[in-house]
Formats: structure tokens, sequence, C-alpha cells
């Protein structure tokens, strides 16, 4: 498995924080009032020792006019960068590796067959459409 290429740690999520939060002139209360989390949380992400999730991700995207995915790729690239650094680093390095076309073609015809739907199955979760009948009314008479 190759390692993540950046030579150097990612920066925090709340590394960045901290510059948006400078450069429009708010507070971390400020921050946590206006996106609805507690003081505590934004403290956090701010001293780097919480993570960026989902929730904060899509709250801060709102307030700060990015998207989710800035900030929580931000987040992946230091978890990948300190996961291939960390104590386990090594066991990654012992998972077998499909290294031959042969051998991957062989797992995908068997993951494949593995999550293709049986005939019954399929037949219970796509049920025929059933035909409309249209009722005719009798012409009004004036």
């Amino acid at each position: 498995m190759a390692k993540y290429t950046k030579p150097r740690c990612p920066l925090h999520p709340g590394e960045i924080l901290k510059i948006y939060a400078e450069d429009y002139g708010i507070t971390a209360e400020q921050m946590a009032e206006a996106i609805a989390i507690p003081i505590r949380r934004v403290r956090a992400v701010l001293r780097g020792s919480s993570s960026v999730d989902v929730d904060l991700a899509l709250r801060l995207a709102r307030y700060f006019d990015t998207t989710p995915d800035y900030w929580l790729n931000m987040q992946r690239s230091l978890d990948l960068w300190t996961a291939e650094r960390g104590p386990k680093s090594t066991d990654y390095e012992e998972i077998p590796c499909l290294k031959t076309p042969a051998q991957k073609r062989e797992f995908s015809k068997k993951l494949k067959e593995s999550t293709r739907p049986t005939p019954a199955l399929a037949a219970n979760n796509n049920p025929a459409p059933q035909k409309a009948t249209l009722k005719k009314s009798a012409p009004k008479s004036v």
C-alpha cells in the first residue's frame, strides 16, 4: 500500500476555522451561537482536539458559504495522514494485495454474484405495473 503522499502533516480544520473567524471578526462564542452548537465543541475544534464531523461540516458550510466537502476533505486528509503514520500503520502493510489482473477479475466476479438479487426476490421488489382503468362518466346533459 502506498503511503499518503503529503510529506507534511495536513492542517487540522480548526486551524482553517481560526483563520475564518479572524477574517470575519467573530469570536468562538458568536460562531457557536450562530451555528447552534455548544461553545465547548467549537473551542475543541479550534484547539485541534476534536474532529469535524458531517453535522459540523454542514453547519460550517452554511455559515461560511463553503461546501461540506471543503471541511470534510480537510479532516479526511488529516485522518488518513495520521493513520498511515500511527501505531497501527504496520498492520496495514500486512494486508495482502490482489496483485494480478486475474485475481482482481475473480474477486470482482464473486462480488457481483454475492450481490445479485435472486429472481424471486427481484419479482417481490419490483411488482409488475398495474393497468389503470378509467371509468367513463356519462355525458352531462344541458
